[in-house]
């Protein structure tokens, strides 16, 4: 669509509904075409400018997890925006929020005389509203004070009146084992956070909160300041207490020894919602200073009036903002872990973004019974394919409360860290898994993996199982073993085609596109660990170009051993 047309269609859209004045202050996307002088650089070049952005430990996640996200495609995402394009549309008036290098583009303010003008500059893609959305909140119970109750006598820590969630997913049993996700740094988006609160004082005494970032006030105050309502870090003090609290004889989470990434992302001053930039900036922030796994107990799918809302068929893997984002992260190595949602009572019912992205481990609500609760969103997605991805306790998790108070909360804001911090645990103990090996252990660490369907997915999590399987991919199989790829038909919808060889000692894996003519048309080099490894391919050919519809052969190399087969593209 040409990008005057779409500026029209959304401005007018927009009109009827607010006024628009020379002091509108509905935010925008600015999309911009290209990443000027930065396209210019050599690959040595970018490469130098990219890792200058990351820290240490990202760029060991990438390298380990991810190494393929360093080529020439990955790269251009990570490389800076042009700064000669950011000058020209401020000069014209636009006040920038965001910047993202992923979607090369800013978010900000402007009147429509300005976004009009914007939008007619050579450089520039789309002209876009930013979306607000809303979500089901959660139910709360506030806790009486008294006596917390002591451990089981088959316990070593005294988890309080946390104790039925840690044992509902055998939790403890890892614990035990002296886990406690130690050396894993956990990304939390959402509210804000009150670290004052006694559950939460031990992640600062021992420096395991490594940086915080308010993307709604631009500074590095995630607590309550100034201006935001009284239980704007309400919501966030909750969920990182159910991943990450430690106060003995009260609550204990499963990641307590973790290390923190606290962004702020929500705004809830008008009612509930969040403006879908901060979730994006708060993506590229957490990637960039190492995270490993995100939680976040935030789901999006309609917007406040006017906003104009996304329908179902979007949730379909690759369509919004927050959803493309997930993908990015995974590319990068990051897991996220999102809430299904809280809409199974509601019209939409279904799980709702980002829940929606192919490898985001999307977490539903169960009871205390183990059946799945009736608030917990459903699957699928648009395209087909089964959400939630697990299941976890979401219906009376005991939390704390800023100040210094407990509640009981249900929502699948509460079944996201729990599932989460299990995932830390058993990265902790098997620091080499990658994405997609820690993602199947989770899955199949469920109650439904022989039947998997869209009200629990592959079904509850179990701690003690997942470590089991995570134990047993670790061990290097006797001899090479080579997995036919998925999903086969490819049809691309932002996330890649994926391998998996199984190498008896480390050695290189290649891998090698051809298309009927036997010509080679990509090449793919990845270091391969004594164990299970994933490869993955973007279904493009070496100069980065999606390939067309139709057969393609793969041929797979590892030392003298070698697996060849057929891929089916569709675009």
């Amino acid at each position: 669509m040409n990008r005057i047309f779409l500026f029209w269609t959304l401005l007018l859209g927009v009109f009827f509904t607010t006024t628009l004045s020379a002091q509108n202050t509905l935010r925008y996307w600015i999309f911009f075409t290209d990443k000027g002088h930065y396209q210019e650089l050599s690959y040595q070049q970018q490469e130098t400018v990219v890792r200058q952005l990351l820290s240490a430990k990202a760029l060991e996640r990438r390298l380990q997890r991810a190494p393929q996200s360093l080529n020439k495609t990955g790269l251009w995402q990570d490389l800076p925006l042009e700064e000669s394009y950011l000058q020209t549309i401020e000069n014209l008036g636009f006040k920038i929020h965001i910047r993202s290098r992923w979607f090369n583009g800013v978010s900000g303010y402007a009147s429509a005389e300005v976004l009009e003008k914007i939008a007619r500059l050579p450089f520039v893609e789309e002209v876009a509203p930013v979306r607000r959305w809303t979500f089901q909140p959660e139910e709360y119970h506030p806790m009486p004070p008294g006596t917390f109750r002591k451990p089981s006598l088959t316990d070593t820590l005294d988890y309080g009146d946390s104790e039925f969630q840690i044992q509902f997913h055998n939790i403890n049993q890892l614990h035990q084992k002296g886990l406690n996700g130690e050396g894993v740094v956990i990304a939390m988006f959402d509210t804000g956070f009150r670290l004052t609160h006694p559950a939460l004082q031990h992640l600062v005494e021992n420096g395991q909160v490594l940086e915080e970032y308010d993307f709604v006030n631009q500074d590095a105050v995630t607590a309550n300041e100034e201006g935001d309502p009284k239980d704007q870090d309400s919501h966030g003090t909750i969920t990182l207490s159910t991943i990450g609290g430690y106060l003995p004889g009260k609550i204990i989470g499963p990641a307590y020894g973790a290390s923190f990434l606290l962004a702020k992302t929500e705004d809830i001053s008008r009612e509930v919602h969040l403006e879908e930039d901060n979730w994006a900036a708060a993506a590229e922030w957490a990637s960039a200073r190492g995270a490993d796994i995100v939680s976040s107990s935030l789901g999006y799918s309609q917007f406040d009036a006017g906003e104009g809302d996304y329908i179902y068929q979007d949730m379909d893997g690759k369509t919004t903002i927050v959803t493309r984002a997930a993908n990015y992260l995974a590319e990068r190595g990051v897991l996220v872990v999102n809430s299904a949602g809280n809409e199974g009572r509601s019209a939409w019912y279904h799980i709702i973004a980002p829940a929606d992205a192919p490898l985001t481990l999307a977490v539903g609500a169960l009871n205390s019974s183990n059946q799945v609760a009736d608030f917990s969103s459903r699957g699928p997605t648009a395209d087909g394919r089964i959400k939630p991805d697990v299941a976890a306790l979401g219906v009376s998790v005991f939390a704390a409360y800023p100040p210094e108070a407990y509640v009981r909360v249900s929502g699948t804001s509460l079944s996201c860290p729990l599932t989460a911090g299990i995932s830390a645990l058993v990265l902790q103990a098997f620091p080499n898994l990658q994405l997609l090996q820690l993602i199947n252990i989770m899955k199949n660490s469920g109650d439904n993996v022989a039947h998997p369907d869209n009200e629990r997915g592959w079904g509850k999590v179990d701690a003690l199982k997942a470590w089991d399987i995570a134990r047993s991919l670790s061990a290097p199989p006797a001899d090479y073993e080579f997995t036919p790829p998925w999903p086969n038909p490819y049809t691309y919808r932002g996330f890649p085609l994926h391998f998996l060889v199984a190498l008896p000692h480390a050695t290189t894996i290649k891998l090698s596109i051809y298309n009927l003519l036997g010509q080679k048309i990509r090449e793919i080099s990845y270091p391969g660990a004594a164990a299970q490894n994933y490869l993955s391919w973007d279904g493009k050919s070496e100069t980065g170009t999606p390939l067309p519809s139709g057969i393609y052969f793969y041929r797979i190399t590892a030392d003298q051993a070698q697996e060849t087969g057929r891929i089916v593209i569709l675009r």
